[in-house]
């Protein structure tokens, strides 16, 4: 039987569901979200809006862009990255919105009627599911490629969906860092598993 990675999935579960709110105190969670959102500087509201906008297509895309490359011009080894990058943002979309729904924490403009949203999302709040996905891809992305260029920008990217959510009024920060370690923790999680099974041996190359 596989045994699972304990630290990292403690880092998962439970920063997902207990640390971030407990760690954050909810004065300190609404005070850093007054301060992103009331006092934004608004010359970022377009910015915020078009990187927000832009975590689930470039997610989406990239991860079908990477299978359909894999096919073109890769062979067995990048097919089966690509088929785990799949994988893997299709884990963290499912988790995420279970958790979304187990959870059921309400928007912060719900409970503090001073915060100025761009929109209200019909879902619940905890956890983002914008920056979920963005470190689920950014993560999967560098595992495919470890290199500091690929990295720097992916994550950089991800950060920035993370803070868009908070300037926009529609997340805690302790909702953004639940999703961040959803997202990563899922894709080095799938990655993980995948390796594992590709390492072991069938039964007919185990046999004497």
């Amino acid at each position: 039987m596989l045994s699972a990675p304990a630290p990292l999935f403690r880092l998962l579960f439970w920063l997902t569901l207990l640390s971030p709110p407990l760690a954050l105190g909810q004065n300190a969670d609404i005070a850093w979200l007054r301060q992103a959102n009331v006092h934004r500087n608004t010359r970022l509201d377009g910015p915020a809006r078009f990187v927000s906008a832009s975590a689930g297509p470039l997610a989406a895309g990239g991860t079908l862009a990477g299978l359909g490359a894999a096919y073109v011009w890769g062979g067995p080894p990048e097919r089966r990255q690509a088929w785990t990058a799949a994988s893997a943002f299709a884990a963290e979309r499912v988790l995420n919105y279970g958790l979304k729904l187990a959870i059921n924490r309400p928007r912060p403009y719900e409970t503090y009627p001073d915060l100025q949203p761009f929109y209200h999302p019909q879902t619940s709040s905890l956890p983002s599911g914008h920056t979920g996905v963005a470190f689920q891809f950014a993560t999967s992305l560098t595992l495919a490629c470890p290199r500091w260029y690929v990295a720097v920008p992916a994550y950089g990217w991800a950060t920035a969906v993370g803070y868009s959510r908070l300037h926009m009024g529609v997340h805690y920060p302790s909702d953004v860092l639940a999703g961040a370690a959803l997202g990563a923790g899922t894709a080095l999680a799938t990655h993980w598993l995948a390796r594992r099974l590709q390492g072991r041996p069938t039964r007919r190359q185990a046999a004497p």
